[in-house]
């Protein structure tokens, strides 16, 4: 018989024990006033005790299998989400706004049209620009009238580039582009898809060339910027694994990877990290503060329960290992030896002959809640959440 069916057995006789000898008291000194007890008054008390602590109602718990895998040590640093590219979306022409087309947070198509000024004088600029040009089409036609005659290649070329400039038909090149591009920009682009942010310019507002109109912001992937103590620094490595848990989303934790290690430490001894969080959806919002949890050193070949499933009885770590099938089973303590451990996992060690070292075998199923109050051999059944299926709080 194991220790721990000894301990539940014993446990069952003291408690036995007691209530018969109290209950036999209490009945015999009924006895000596009232001479009339019978053995069914006797034991009553007994039975009544035994059925206040039910041993066939099945606990629900939950489960999780135990693996041989790679333990992964952490690093935990604090810090901040940035954008990996960000630019402010400016004016290059005057004039009056007549639409603005997205709002903040819209997330946009690298070269969307994001704001249309009023294209009225720009037209204009334009026209007069076309008309200065054939101007000076025709002066320059004039006066190269008899420059087919000039047999010299290197000469004709000097002539027609001085006849240009002379004409003004070079200038009335560029005041043509000019124009032609001021319309083009009357329509105002992001350089790179994002995300817009900051709006600052409303339809009918007059703006003017450099005036900053919105932001565009590239969130996905985000970056996330953590400070990591220089003694930390020798245990991660651009390229290893990321999880980030934001202030703003307690509990859910987004995965990453380690992009660049900044080789200067600043003077509180920390060094810049940065990591790379997909964020499809947006929901990483720049200026977003939260704690991160670095791959460092791994070990591997190791077995690994959840730490949830490790609690204490009698001063030393014990695991309950389900015994059963899908319709329900039994809860089976086993004592268990701590090795290494990080955030969510631990591993357990085996010391063959030694006392309170029970081995774990990959594939077995270990409790991980519903198990605080569990005594060996309880009766269990396996569920998803322990509290909506009626079991106890932790």
């Amino acid at each position: 018989m194991s220790r721990a069916k000894r301990f539940t057995v014993a446990g069952v006789v003291v408690l036995i024990a007691g209530l018969l000898g109290s209950g036999i008291y209490m009945r015999i000194r009924d006895v000596e006033e009232t001479d009339a007890v019978t053995e069914e008054e006797l034991l009553r008390p007994i039975v009544s005790a035994m059925e206040a602590f039910p041993a066939d109602i099945a606990n629900p718990v939950t489960v999780a299998e135990v693996v041989r895998d790679t333990l992964v040590m952490r690093v935990t640093a604090q810090g901040e989400a940035y954008s990996f590219q960000s630019v402010g979306v400016r004016s290059q022409v005057s004039g009056r706004v007549v639409e603005v087309r997205v709002r903040e947070n819209d997330l946009v198509p690298a070269g969307e049209i994001v704001v249309v000024v009023d294209t009225t004088d720009l037209l204009i600029a334009l026209e007069r620009a076309r008309l200065q040009y054939r101007q000076s089409e025709v002066s320059f036609a004039e006066q190269s009238i008899a420059d087919d005659r000039i047999t010299d290649p290197a000469l004709r070329a000097e002539r027609e580039a001085n006849l240009r400039i002379r004409s003004g038909l070079a200038q009335a090149e560029l005041t043509l582009r000019e124009a032609e591009r001021n319309l083009e920009n009357a329509r105002v682009k992001v350089p790179f898809a994002g995300r817009i942010a900051d709006i600052n310019v409303v339809p009918g507002q007059w703006i003017g060339p450099g005036d900053e109109l919105m932001k565009v912001v590239r969130t996905d992937p985000i970056r996330f910027d953590a400070y990591v103590l220089d003694t930390d620094l020798q245990h991660i490595a651009p390229g290893r694994g990321a999880r980030v848990e934001f202030r703003a989303y307690p509990g859910e934790r987004f995965e990453g990877r380690i992009e660049t290690i900044n080789p200067v430490v600043d003077g509180n001894r920390r060094a810049r990290v940065t990591i790379s969080i997909p964020n499809p959806d947006g929901r990483i919002l720049v200026g977003m503060y939260g704690e991160v949890s670095l791959d460092a050193r791994r070990y591997p070949d190791r077995i690994l329960v959840p730490k949830s499933a490790v609690i204490e009885r009698d001063r030393s770590p014990v695991v309950f290992v389900y015994q059963g099938d899908e319709r329900g089973g039994v809860a089976m303590w086993r004592y268990v030896r701590r090795g290494l451990e990080n955030d969510e996992q631990v591993e357990i060690l085996y010391f063959p002959g030694e006392e309170r070292s029970d081995p774990l075998e990959p594939g077995e199923l270990v409790l991980t809640s519903g198990h605080a109050t569990l005594v060996h051999q309880a009766q269990v059944r396996i569920v998803d959440n322990v509290l909506v299926a009626g079991g106890r709080p932790e």
